[in-house]
């Protein structure tokens, strides 16, 4: 029911984080609540300084962004959270190391 991750980097202006890399990008889309662990070294200003840094985080280009619930509405107008992914996702900045 609860898919707890760390993150490749988290985007402070937009609450987005940023998966990919070792950890993969399926653990952060399963479960219907996700608790993502970002590392405070790994919390950034904006998207650009997120773009700026990933050469030096080395984790390539599978990443998957993401920014809250998927939103979608068919053609009767019902909109739906969550149809691809989780229904809430929880953000927690830790100190240090999230692997340990």
């Amino acid at each position: 029911d609860v898919a707890v991750t760390g993150c490749v980097a988290a985007v402070a202006a937009t609450g987005s984080i940023v998966t990919g890399g070792a950890a993969g990008r399926g653990g952060a889309l399963i479960a219907p609540v996700h608790v993502c662990l970002v590392e405070r070294r790994r919390l950034f200003d904006g998207l650009l300084d997120v773009l700026r840094a990933l050469p030096a985080i080395g984790v390539g280009s599978a990443l998957s962004f993401q920014s809250g619930p998927s939103r979608t509405a068919d053609i009767e107008k019902t909109l739906i959270l969550g149809m691809h992914g989780p229904k809430a996702v929880h953000v927690v900045v830790v100190e240090g190391d999230a692997d340990s």
